[in-house]
This record gives C-alpha cells, sequence and structure tokens, in this order.
C-alpha cells in the first residue's frame, strides 16, 4: 500500500479504537495552581487562623475576633514571605533560561479569573458565523493586498538598482534538496523531546498518550511519515485542525473580535518536525542562508544579532536604504 492516506485511516481507526476502548477521554475538574513555598508550619498556621474565625463567627466575641485577626496577619505574613523567597531562588536558578524564568513568573503573577460567557444567540449559529469568518479572512485579505500594491500612494515605486538580485537559476543535481527517509529512533527522539503540556487536536490524542504508546505505534508510524516523505504528500487527516476562537477585545460574538487558533494533531506535528530538520539542515549545510539571518533558525532569535541587516524601510514618500541592528534602528 503506497497511499499515505490510506495507511493513515487504517492506523487512526484502529488506535483510536484502542484509545477508546482502554483509555475513554473523560472530563475532570483542575484545581488551581499548586504553592510549592507552603511549608507544613504555614500549613499549620492556616487551620488555626481557620478555627479561631469559625470560633468567632459562633461566638462574637471581641477577644476571640483579637485572636483571629493576629492569627490572620501572622498567617499572611508568613505567606507572603516565603512567596517571595520562593520566586527570588527561582528567577535566580532560571535567569539563563527565558523560557523557565517566564514560567516562573507566569505562575506566581496574579490574574484575573474568567467570567462565564453568556451567549444572546444561539451557539450554533455563532459557530457558523465564526466559520464563515475565519475560511473567508485570508482571501478577504489577499483582495486587499491586490487592490493596495496597484496604489501608487501606498505601495511607490523603489529603484532597486543597487540591491543584488538572486539568481533564479535551478541549483546543480547534486545540489537539489530532497527528502530522505528516517528512523524509528530518529522519530522516538522527536517525540521525546516534544512537551507533554500543549493542548491536543482534532483527534484529542495528547502528547502523553503517544509516549505512551509509543512502543507499539513507532513501527507504523514511522512507515507512514517516510511513506509521506517519499511521496511528497502530507495526509490529508493531518490538514485538519480544530479552531478554537480566542477573544481580543470586545464583544465575544463578533466574530472579528477574536483571533482563531488551530490545534492540530501532535501526529502532524511529528512529520513537519521531521521535515523542517532535514531542510533546515540542507539550507545550512550548503550556505542558502544569509549570515546576517536569525529569524527561523536554530539557536538563533533578536538576542543573537549581532551585526547590520540592509533593508528596505519607507521613508517619506518614496523608499531609502536603513540599517538595523540588535539594540536600535536607524533609516
Amino acid at each position: 500500500m503506497d497511499n499515505v492516506d490510506e495507511k493513515l485511516t487504517i492506523f487512526n481507526e484502529i488506535f483510536l479504537n484502542t484509545l477508546d476502548k482502554h483509555a475513554p477521554v473523560k472530563t475532570i475538574k483542575v484545581r488551581g495552581n499548586s504553592c510549592p513555598f507552603i511549608t507544613p508550619e504555614i500549613k499549620a498556621s492556616m487551620i488555626k487562623r481557620d478555627q479561631l474565625h469559625s470560633l468567632f463567627r459562633k461566638t462574637r466575641d471581641h477577644y476571640d475576633w483579637l485572636n483571629f485577626r493576629e492569627a490572620r496577619n501572622f498567617t499572611k505574613t508568613a505567606r507572603v514571605n516565603a512567596q517571595k523567597e520562593y520566586v527570588l531562588k527561582e528567577v535566580q536558578q532560571h535567569r539563563n533560561n527565558t523560557g523557565s524564568l517566564w514560567k516562573v513568573i507566569k505562575e506566581n503573577i496574579a490574574y484575573r479569573e474568567r467570567e462565564s460567557v453568556v451567549h444572546s444567540k444561539e451557539p450554533k449559529l455563532v459557530a457558523e458565523e465564526f466559520n464563515h469568518f475565519f475560511s473567508t479572512i485570508g482571501v478577504n485579505a489577499a483582495k486587499k493586498a491586490s487592490t493596495l500594491i496597484q496604489d501608487p500612494s501606498v505601495y511607490p515605486a523603489r529603484n532597486l538598482s543597487d540591491v543584488n538580485r538572486t539568481d533564479n537559476s535551478y541549483p546543480e543535481e547534486n545540489d537539489r534538496f530532497s527528502f530522505t527517509p528516517v528512523s524509528c529512533s530518529e522519530i522516538r527522539n522527536i517525540i521525546l523531546a516534544m512537551p507533554s503540556n500543549k493542548s491536543p487536536g482534532k483527534d484529542k490524542v495528547s502528547m502523553r498518550v503517544i509516549k505512551h504508546s509509543l512502543p507499539v505505534i513507532l513501527g507504523p508510524l514511522t512507515d507512514i511519515i517516510n511513506c509521506s516523505l517519499s511521496s511528497s504528500s502530507f495526509p490529508i487527516a493531518w490538514k485538519e485542525a480544530e479552531v478554537i476562537p480566542l477573544l481580543k477585545d470586545g464583544n465575544h460574538e463578533e466574530a472579528s473580535n477574536n483571533r482563531p487558533l488551530s490545534l492540530l494533531t501532535f501526529l502532524s506535528k511529528i512529520c513537519e518536525k521531521i521535515a523542517l530538520n532535514q531542510f533546515g539542515s540542507y539550507l545550512m549545510k550548503n550556505k542558502k542562508l544569509s549570515t546576517h539571518q536569525s529569524g527561523n533558525k536554530k539557536h538563533h532569535s533578536c538576542e543573537t544579532l549581532k551585526s547590520f541587516d540592509r533593508r528596505y524601510y519607507p521613508k517619506g514618500h518614496g523608499w531609502e536604504i536603513g540599517y538595523c541592528t540588535d539594540s536600535n534602528r536607524s533609516i
């Protein structure tokens, strides 16, 4: 069987049916954020505070109120100091890791609880309006761009005589890119390196489930991915995503006030990661990327941009040559 869609259909049918039988999806109540800085002493103080509060509510005695207030203030001060020490320790420990540092900040920063969503229209009607808006936004943007590019006041003509034009000729036969088959060990390493706390896609299969099922599904998954690479065909099922709206501002029932977020299946992300690794290695090995490029480049970011990058920036009514550095921009 050489059809990658047929292979994936059979795989999904067996895999998903097995999961539905032995590991069905369940709805659970998620508890609040953990507080690792709470010590046994603070817990004992909180219990004593609650007991004194309960006693005061029964007696309404002024002396009991003073005891409760003293215990409450003591507990609050101890909790705040413990949290400060914990956050300071975590920041010092992860100061060289931007991702971990932001995670510490988000876990300890105060946030506003979400308000319950109330719909004034039928949810099905709202979903259809959102679906129509999100599916046509790309087409509408392309139409607007085609009209704007013909407007000289918006997109003035540029003099590119001093710019080195790229050669559009095809590369040599031995220099052309082509995908190569991958091994089970390579796919295993990619899966184990992927985070397990991301939201699943349409199939509702989390990365944690995939990692636990890896000894069984690794062989068939490798065959499907290699079939996709060799045939240069991406399975149709992997192109489908669950789109959820994220409210930006304003009325949540207005589609234009929301940003679409596409949740892809993890199996498709694994295949995309393999394709990215191979294509990225080809570009780096054959020096197809500019030495000044830091975006979409492994081990590079805006923090690693140290050299000048010659670009074109709009200035006045025309286009002037500007220079971009890692700290400022001058035009």
